[in-house]
């Protein structure tokens, strides 16, 4: 993926957001971290994107590699909230943004 990405936008034209923990599930609670409570890994991506983006005035957020969903595969009835949560998770994920740098063509609109 690196060197795709290096490909196309050139050595150091990109950042890499990355907001990970192991077998975190979008669909339920747990004890450690998860996508499932808004101030989580929620915040760390809002903060982490912020962040990249205030850095260069004129960096835009080109896409989202989303790779998650181990930890929610353990009922096949969770795929209807699966689908529910992702979708607003990403809604308040650019909404968080826009909100936060107000004016500027971001790519998260």
């Amino acid at each position: 993926m690196l060197a795709a990405l290096e490909a196309t936008y050139g050595a150091g034209g990109f950042a890499l957001v990355e907001v990970d923990a192991s077998g975190a599930p979008l669909t339920y609670k747990r004890s450690l971290e998860d996508w499932y409570a808004a101030g989580e890994l929620r915040a760390d991506l809002v903060d982490q994107t912020r962040t990249a983006l205030a850095a260069d005035a004129e960096a835009r957020l080109e896409g989202i590699i989303w790779v998650q969903g181990e930890g929610d595969t353990h009922a096949i009835a969770r795929a209807g909230e699966y689908t529910a949560r992702l979708e607003s998770l990403m809604e308040s994920f650019r909404a968080a943004i826009a909100l936060d740098l107000a004016g500027r063509d971001t790519g998260a609109e």
